[in-house]
């Protein structure tokens, strides 16, 4: 079963092979000692779940540097505090900030 099969299965509700999964690694995980002791992580589980294609006009809200201490945009528009390297951060701002806001808001 192919990833785009298996997620869409599961958001029909009709028994996929195993849940779609999406792995958010930090760097941490990715150095070359921890690769080296338990193997590329999404060698052995790969993702199903995988980055938006950007489309033309769209998407160019990224800003920052994810996993740097400070601040950054992701692509949905949401704004990340980052306090220690390597780290995902949490929301300060989001992308939609209440429900009225959805009507003009236009994804990646």
């Amino acid at each position: 079963m192919t990833s785009r099969e298996r997620v869409a299965r599961t958001l029909r509700f009709e028994g996929p092979d195993r849940p779609p999964r999406d792995l958010w690694l930090l760097e941490y995980a990715e150095m070359p000692e921890k690769i080296e002791q338990y193997g590329h992580l999404c060698e052995r589980f790969p993702m199903d779940i995988t980055e938006l294609p950007v489309t033309p006009g769209r998407g160019q809200r990224a800003r920052g540097q994810k996993g740097v201490v400070g601040l950054y945009t992701d692509d949905w528009g949401s704004q990340w505090r980052v306090a220690e390297p390597g780290v995902i951060g949490e929301v300060r701002a989001p992308a939609l900030p209440d429900w009225a806001a959805l009507d003009d808001y236009e994804p990646p």
